[in-house]
């Protein structure tokens, strides 16, 4: 009889979802990490990487904790700071400021990690990358200028070449971060806040004064700012490229955002986000920006009210509302989550933002339950997230998959199993 209660519960349940589900706003859940102890310092997720090979592996690098990796998508999550100068926020305090700021994986060798940190203390601020060889297990420091770090971008086309940002320019390593030279960039007025490459491996550099651009590793850029025409962008906090067409690239700026179609010969500004009908309201800086690979239509704004200081913009925690567009930037909605201060979307189209822990985005995806991941499976994951939307809860994926026996298919008694635990909170 419960067998029967539990089941009819379900179906009623999925029924529900169906009907409720279509053209529903998007919904976010909360992954984790949830064993923090954040009683005296919380947890500000402050960069995402997702490994593009294995899409279950995100890094998650925070403001006071650390970095946390998870291989199943968040069901559990490890610390990794083995090797980190400061790791813990045990010695962190708000006066002696540690930003982990800036993440970049390999795509061809995944398990090489690098990671931006920065460390204030008092009036003084070092900047370090560090390189983890064997997916976090342990974090080695490269010579780094200890004044860029703070962005940083790998080159698909040739994976030994890494550029970071920040202060004073951009610099450059060919050879996996043991040495690091200028990329040639200009510093003074032109700290860089953003660095993004396309698939043939053009440099783009986000600056306080234009949008960068290098064909040539560095040895020559060119870029036109607002000082010198009024339609181009400048002081520059995120840009994003289309890695389906890579000449339309996306650049976020002081109450801006703007467009080019043309590999940056020209730009558009994308009106429709920043101000309202009249022009006059405008809703922030746009400090973060995403396009989703498998619909590359669909870009993801995330907006700060609170500007930081120039090319200081790494590991900033101000971030507030979250846009999204499906026309290219023609329009734009709000997508449902607040506080996002990173975000990274893996090559599903699976989006992760970072906030007080790492959500991601679920939808129905045109359906109610199913293997929204394309993993092959239908896991109990997508089941207890579809069940607890349908309850008006906020789900905890922290269950295992439905064919618990491994038998390749799924029981009577393993799904009344699934769906007890969903209707329980399925947090064992």
């Amino acid at each position: 009889m419960k067998a029967r209660t539990v089941c009819f519960a379900f179906a009623v349940l999925v029924a529900e979802l169906c009907l409720a589900s279509r053209g529903a706003a998007d919904t976010w859940i909360n992954l984790g990490p949830h064993n923090v102890d954040v009683s005296k310092y919380p947890l500000l997720i402050q960069a995402l990487a997702v490994d593009p090979t294995a899409p279950r592996t995100i890094y998650a690098a925070t403001a006071y904790h650390g970095v946390y990796k998870t291989t199943d998508r968040g069901r559990s999550w490890s610390r990794i700071n083995t090797g980190l100068r400061v790791p813990a926020a045990e010695v962190t305090t708000y006066d002696h400021d540690v930003s982990l700021a800036a993440l970049a994986i390999d795509p061809s060798a995944p398990g090489t990690v690098y990671l931006g940190v920065k460390t204030s203390l008092g009036i003084f601020t070092v900047n370090e990358v560090y390189k983890t060889a064997d997916g976090g297990e342990n974090w080695a420091l490269t010579p780094a200028s200890p004044f860029s770090s703070g962005i940083l971008a790998i080159d698909p086309s040739a994976t030994e070449t890494v550029y970071a940002g920040g202060c004073l320019g951009v610099l450059k390593t060919i050879d996996g971060g043991e040495t690091w030279n200028s990329a040639g960039l200009p510093a003074g007025n032109s700290g860089v806040n953003a660095v993004a490459i396309d698939p043939n491996g053009t440099v783009y550099a986000g600056a306080n004064a234009a949008v960068y651009r290098t064909t040539d590793g560095g040895k020559n850029w060119s870029g036109i700012g607002y000082e010198q025409d009024h339609r181009y962008p400048s002081v520059v906090l995120s840009l994003a490229i289309d890695p389906t067409a890579p000449e339309i690239v996306y650049a976020g700026s002081l109450n801006a955002l703007f467009k080019t179609i043309d590999g940056a010969a020209s730009w558009e500004l994308l009106r429709s986000l920043t101000t309202d009908q009249q022009g006059q309201h405008y809703v922030g800086d746009v400090g973060l920006l995403a396009v989703d690979p498998t619909t590359p239509q669909t870009v993801y704004a995330g907006i700060w009210r609170s500007y930081p200081k120039k090319c200081d913009v790494s590991g900033f925690t101000g971030g507030e509302s979250l846009y999204k567009t499906t026309d290219e930037g023609e329009t734009w909605g709000d997508a449902g989550l607040s506080g996002v201060s990173a975000l990274a979307i893996d090559p599903n189209g699976t989006v992760y933002a970072g906030v007080n822990g790492v959500y991601k985005r679920t939808t129905d995806s045109g359906g109610c339950i199913g293997d929204c991941d394309a993993s092959g499976v239908v896991t109990v994951d997508e089941l207890v997230t579809g069940v607890r939307i349908a309850l008006g809860q906020s789900g905890v994926e922290t269950c295992g998959r439905l064919d618990t026996d491994a038998n390749g298919s799924v029981g009577i008694n393993e799904l009344v199993a699934a769906v007890g635990a969903a209707l329980n909170g399925c947090t064992g």
